[in-house]
This record gives structure tokens, sequence and C-alpha cells, in this order.
């Protein structure tokens, strides 16, 4: 995928989770596989941040995965997901306005 692509759905995800579209989890696991494929949307710092966010997050169904989740289930986890929600949202905040703001620091 070219870096102009990269760079337009990072920045479609980071308007996607500033205007509340999305949660900062979500937006972490979107961003996550852009900022593998390039490294100029960010420093290197706030993709440590996404990667680290993504990494402990993984677990969670957030999105379309969630309707892959037995029911019984989703109460619990959405529980761990608020708790994930209110600990990195403004980490992730952040790095989205970083990203609309085009600092590329590498």
């Amino acid at each position: 995928m070219p870096n102009e692509t990269l760079k337009a759905r990072a920045i479609e995800t980071a308007n996607e989770m500033l205007s509340g579209k999305i949660g900062a989890i979500e937006a972490a696991r979107l961003l996550c596989p852009l900022l593998h494929q390039d490294s100029t949307i960010v420093s290197q710092s706030d993709s440590n941040t996404i990667m680290g966010i993504d990494s402990e997050t993984d677990h969670l169904p957030v999105g379309c995965v969630r309707k892959h989740w037995h029911p019984d289930y989703l109460p619990e986890k959405d529980r761990e997901v608020a708790r994930c929600e209110d600990l990195y949202r403004e980490q992730v905040r952040a790095v989205c306005e970083r990203i609309l703001a085009g600092t590329q620091r590498v």
C-alpha cells in the first residue's frame, strides 16, 4: 500500500477517534498495522505507545470482532474494555492529535 494511502487511513482513524466514532482501543488496533508499514506517520515514541496499547488490549472484543463473541462473556469483557478505555484514552487522543497536526518525528 502506498505511503500516502497509509497516511490517509491514519488520518481517517485519528478523526474517528477524536470525534468519538471509535474508542481508543479500536483506534490503536487500526493504527498499529499502518505504523508498522510507514514509520513516518508518527514518532517512534508514539508508534511504541500505539503498539503497546494494541498488545495490552488485543484480547478484548471491540469493533467488528464483538459479533464473534458469545454474549455470556461480553459483560465481563465490556467492563475490562471500559477500564482500558479510561486508562489509554488520553494517550491515544494525543497521538491522534499529532497525526492530524502532521507531527512526523522519527
